[in-house]
């Protein structure tokens, strides 16, 4: 009975563990631009920022793995190798800070 305690207990740590490193990762920041910087998207406390030459837009976001959903405009980005973003907009780099 001992045993089956303290292996729940271990199990219940680790998935906690595991959920808060998960949301922990999915935050990004910085600034993204497309080549020539008619687009940009600002990553900021939990939201993105789209800027363009029609305006700006502020979007919640969701990282599911290498993609980057903008909910309200309904954009995928997805994280290439480089730290770059592809989606159907082009391709944005980190503008450095």
């Amino acid at each position: 009975m001992r045993v089956f305690f303290r292996e729940n207990v271990l199990l219940v740590v680790l998935v906690l563990f595991e959920l808060i490193h998960t949301g922990c990762g999915s935050a990004l920041s910085g600034r993204y631009e497309t080549e020539g910087g008619a687009i940009s998207i600002d990553f900021q406390s939990g939201t993105a920022v789209i800027t363009t030459l029609a305006g700006e837009t502020v979007s919640d976001y969701e990282v599911q793995g290498d993609t980057v959903l903008l909910k309200q405009i309904g954009i995928a980005l997805t994280r290439n190798s480089d730290g770059s973003f592809s989606s159907v907009l082009g391709i944005f780099t980190r503008v450095p800070s």
